[in-house]
């Protein structure tokens, strides 16, 4: 079941805080509309990229059952490099909702240090 209070239209608004805690975290790259679900070159999703959907809809019960599985908490998206744990952060900021945020802290996730990607030396 879903959380009652999250509704598709909602996806805009939480993709927008998203690009804007990448451009926070100075992470750029192709960003440009709606992100497409994630796949891989087998055709299969990893537990870590099914996590990532269900927190898309906010599906805490089935985070938790994912998480169970063997999702990992701490794992980062490979393109943008978001943890599972900002995306929850960024969903409370704009819903008041911390389900997900203490979900995934019971399941061991941390506030890891950001990283400037684009870092010049």
């Amino acid at each position: 079941m879903t959380n009652p209070t999250f509704q598709p239209s909602h996806r805009k608004p939480l993709f927008d805080a998203l690009t804007d805690l990448a451009k926070e975290m100075k992470c750029y790259g192709p960003q440009k509309g709606s992100p497409a679900l994630p796949s891989s070159p087998s055709g299969t999703l990893s537990l870590n990229k099914i996590l990532r959907i269900q927190m898309m809809f906010a599906d805490v019960e089935r985070m938790r059952l994912t998480l169970e599985l063997g999702a990992n908490p701490k794992y980062r998206d490979k393109v943008r490099h978001y943890s599972p744990l900002q995306v929850a952060h960024a969903y409370a900021k704009l819903y008041g909702d911390n389900q997900m945020i203490d979900l995934l802290k019971e399941y061991g996730a941390t506030v890891a240090p950001k990283k400037n990607r684009n870092k010049k030396s």
